[in-house]
């Protein structure tokens, strides 16, 4: 389903419901009462069933035509591909960059550990660069950045 501004108005009541769907996943109070995991039903229509790549099928999708309007800020606003997890949008950023014919650029973060004014101990060699490399934390840029010109990025915030 593609939401639109001015959309007919037969389709205002199918909206409705979507949005009334979306607001009871927000509110966690679609399906059984849960500790932060639900099985929820989604409606077919909203399903990808395309099972050998799922990734493969959405891009296309969402972004019908998206070499042709690759430098229209215009079309990547009024679009998105939502995932449910950070692995999930990582998987598809990724394809989306091999997709692109400009050359990538990557960058890397330089993870150490501050010493504290507190005198306290601890083994050091727990918090190795590789370690503190691979943790991943929500509004903490992960520690390898591909980048590609030309290429649209979205910087997003929490706000708690």
């Amino acid at each position: 389903m593609r939401l639109q501004v001015g959309a007919q108005n037969d389709d205002s009541d199918q909206t409705k419901q979507f949005a009334d769907w979306i607001s009871k996943i927000g509110n966690g109070t679609l399906g059984e009462p849960n500790d932060g995991e639900a099985m929820i039903e989604i409606p077919g229509d909203l399903l990808i069933n395309e099972t050998c790549d799922p990734v493969s099928s959405i891009i296309p999708f969402t972004y019908p035509n998206i070499f042709d309007n690759v430098s229209d800020s215009s079309y990547f606003q009024d679009r998105a591909i939502l995932a449910p997890t950070h692995e999930v949008v990582d998987t598809i950023n990724e394809h989306m960059l091999l997709m692109m014919p400009t050359e990538e650029t990557v960058f890397f973060s330089s993870d150490s550990i501050c010493e504290s004014e507190e005198r306290t101990t601890f083994d050091r060699s727990l918090f190795s660069p590789e370690y503190l490399n691979s943790l991943r934390f929500s509004g903490v840029p992960n520690h390898k950045l591909a980048l590609k010109v030309g290429v649209p990025i979205m910087l997003l915030r929490n706000i708690d």
